[in-house]
């Protein structure tokens, strides 16, 4: 298959999804643009977090796509998500999942963040979020 195919692929994936004016370079982006922002202590409530952390589950549906996992060009940027991945669970509460999501990324719970992900986090769940607004 040439890579000419395997966009093709990215994009049938993505239109089907709803998201047909995503790419796959685009959710890289998203994602670790929302990486970067929860290491610096996510400052949004946890509605806006949701919304923000379902690239995550975009870029999934394209990596378990048969055709592009197998897909030689796709081999280093999959290695750029595993290092994405990474970098955001070192984020996360351990042992501690909440019941909705989509995926590990949308069951887990920062350790840090701004007022409103912390209140949400103690009145819904009672998980205590270190707020990073208090400092």
């Amino acid at each position: 298959m040439t890579k000419i195919d395997l966009k093709q692929v990215c994009s049938m994936i993505l239109s089907k999804l709803g998201f047909s004016d995503e790419t796959l370079s685009s959710l890289i982006d998203k994602w670790r643009c929302f990486v970067e922002e929860c290491e610096e202590g996510y400052q949004w409530n946890f509605s806006e977090y949701k919304n923000e952390i379902r690239v995550r589950y975009l870029i999934q549906n394209l990596m378990d796509d048969e055709k592009l996992s197998k897909g030689e060009e796709f081999k280093e940027v999959f290695a750029e998500i595993e290092k994405l991945d990474q970098r955001f669970k070192a984020l996360l509460q351990p042992n501690i999942v909440i019941d909705k999501g989509d995926g590990w990324w949308d069951k887990s719970v920062l350790n840090k963040a701004g007022y409103d992900y912390c209140q949400y986090m103690y009145d819904v769940y009672g998980v205590i979020v270190e707020n990073v607004d208090e400092k």
